[in-house]
């Protein structure tokens, strides 16, 4: 897990290595940046509101997501908690944070939405199959017993007769 302190201004005063790995800056870097920059803009309102309402009201926030962008600009998933720092006269000093790396944990939970998804896609698919078997089976009976009429009339019938080949291409239609 990474570990960042930031001021009330929100710049990056102390971090541990997991943290600047996890985001590809060095220690020196990171103190010129506030969590804001590290941040990307769509993220800006939900973290504040995390702050105000969570961090200033409990003194910690509870778990949450958002993303952060790394120095290279790569965009990744992160889960963090956030604590108040207060001095010794109560005064909000700063703050800390424990950050996750969730990338691999979102690419599982992706794959497995996707499984479920071709899983629902298949299911649909076999029931489609066994109503089309369903069907399929009832009108087989049906031509069976088409068929079987057929031949029978067939059989009394002369070829002659003006019927015979009406017959005959009934019996030929069930056959095929």
């Amino acid at each position: 897990d990474g570990f960042a302190y930031v001021d009330m201004q929100g710049f990056v005063r102390e971090s541990n290595e997991s943290f600047r790995r996890m985001l590809g800056y060095t220690e020196e870097e990171l103190s010129r940046l506030t969590y804001k920059d590290l941040t990307p803009e769509k993220w800006h309102a939900f973290e504040q509101d995390i702050v105000t309402n969570q961090v200033f009201i409990n003194n910690f926030s509870d778990v949450y997501e958002k993303e952060y962008r790394k120095k290279d600009g790569t965009v990744f998933p992160v889960e963090l908690r956030t604590f108040l720092i207060r001095n010794e006269r109560g005064e909000k000093e700063g703050m800390w944070a424990i950050v996750r790396d969730i990338s691999e944990r979102k690419r599982v939970e992706k794959a497995q939405k996707d499984l479920e998804s071709q899983l629902h896609q298949t299911q649909k698919m076999e029931s489609v199959g066994r109503l089309a078997g369903g069907v399929a089976h009832d009108f087989n009976n049906l031509l069976s017993i088409i068929l079987g009429y057929a031949e029978i009339a067939l059989e009394d019938l002369s070829k002659d007769h003006p019927h015979h080949e009406l017959l005959t291409q009934i019996y030929q239609a069930g056959l095929r």
